[in-house]
């Protein structure tokens, strides 16, 4: 086998490992009762925001474009497990 076949084969299984090792990045701050995911990449990517003292779920769309200051796009409020989840729209230019 060529060596240039030998690095593409190489080449790709390291894109394969670190595709199928790849997880939503997910922090808990010690200090706080929220916790942060952020998902995805790009004029896409999307940040939650668990308030465990509200049980509410506050999402911020489209944070890897755009302006510096990115609002609430909406936030959902828990309730019990099988619950349903009440969905609302954030005020237009609140920070929370």
């Amino acid at each position: 086998m060529s060596l240039n076949v030998k690095l593409v084969l190489l080449l790709l299984g390291g894109i394969a490992i670190g595709w199928f090792a790849h997880a939503p990045a997910s922090v808990r701050a010690a200090s706080s009762s929220a916790s942060y995911q952020l998902q995805g990449s790009g004029p896409g990517q999307v940040l939650s925001t668990f308030n465990e003292a509200e049980d509410t779920i506050y999402v911020y769309q489209g944070v890897g474009a755009g302006y510096s200051n990115v609002y609430c796009s909406y936030k959902l409020h828990l309730g019990r497990p099988g619950q349903p989840v009440n969905r609302e729209n954030c005020p237009v230019g609140t920070l929370h």
